[in-house]
């Protein structure tokens, strides 16, 4: 336990006790400032005073009896002020009760060592928590650049990923658009070819009706010429006259509205990307479309008429 100076009813500091290593029976009371308790020669004041001399007899005190009261080298003893906090010395009086005087508690004379062992030991102590505080430090450097070299590979492994994470997302831009003006250029333009209808052959006219007729043509033969003989006329089967159409697949061509759609998704996806960066491409694209979509008619076609120029 530390040792005490009790000073009166409710008033104490704890002290270290070192002996003297000249004078047997005489020691030195300091405090935790390192300041020595000294009683001045006017046989009145008592003060801590931070001296480091060894030579000051004021400094040095007994410890009476079982109580290890104080009595200073002029022979006096230490009474406490509670009012203004100040000790005084008064002449020793054997009428005076121990508990009224400045005393020490848990005092041992047998483990009080001398003021060049206290101050030896001391200095190991500082040297010891100077040490420590050194390899304390150390540590928390070793540390700090090992914590240094992670965040610095980290950065390197983020921006590699990041670097991947573009190119890929480069790579699907370019594929969605591919896709999306196939969708736009392929489509199948299903032409149909006009199927000619040809007349079903005249039922044969019975044999009079021919033979009237032959009869008139002779009589105009005079004044007209013959006509020359018209084409023959191929027959045609019912099953080719109800012909199916036939499907001709056309060489894809945009169309000026789809070309128009191309160029502002393209004018319109980095702005977007840079609006929405936690955005996915498929977002993106679906932002852009909702925006062709809101504008008007006019716009519509000045990006027309961009796009085919």
């Amino acid at each position: 336990m530390a040792i005490q100076l009790i000073l009166g009813d409710s008033a104490t500091c704890n002290v270290r006790v070192e002996r003297d290593h000249e004078i047997d029976g005489m020691y030195y009371i300091k405090n935790e400032n390192s300041e020595y308790l000294s009683a001045y020669n006017n046989g009145k004041h008592i003060y801590w005073t931070n001296t480091d001399s060894h030579v000051g007899s004021w400094q040095q005190f007994t410890i009476d009896g079982e109580e290890h009261v104080l009595k200073s080298f002029h022979d006096t003893h230490l009474v406490y002020e509670e009012k203004r906090e100040v000790m005084w010395q008064i002449e020793v009086d054997e009428s005076i009760q121990a508990s009224e005087l400045v005393r020490l508690s848990n005092f041992d004379a047998s483990a009080v060592e001398t003021r060049e062992e206290a101050e030896e030991e001391e200095d190991v102590e500082e040297t010891v928590e100077i040490e420590g505080s050194q390899e304390e430090t150390e540590k928390v450097e070793e540390t700090e650049e090992e914590e240094k070299v992670e965040v610095e590979e980290t950065e390197e492994v983020e921006e590699k990923v990041e670097e991947l994470e573009e190119e890929v997302e480069e790579k699907v831009e370019e594929i969605e658009e591919i896709e999306e003006v196939e969708e736009v250029e392929e489509v199948e333009e299903v032409v149909k070819v006009p199927v000619i209808k040809k007349k079903a052959p005249k039922a044969p006219k019975k044999k009079k009706i021919v033979e009237e007729e032959e009869a008139e043509k002779e009589e105009e033969v005079a004044t007209v010429k013959a006509p020359k003989k018209a084409p023959k006329k191929t027959k045609t089967t019912e099953a080719e006259s109800s012909e199916e159409p036939t499907v001709v697949k056309t060489k894809r061509i945009p169309s000026p509205r789809m070309k128009a759609v191309t160029l502002f998704n393209k004018s319109q996806l980095p702005l977007v990307k840079a609006a929405n960066p936690e955005n996915t491409y498929a977002e993106n694209k679906k932002i852009i479309g909702n925006l062709w979509k809101e504008l008007d008619d006019t716009k519509k076609e000045s990006w027309i008429a961009e796009a085919n120029e």
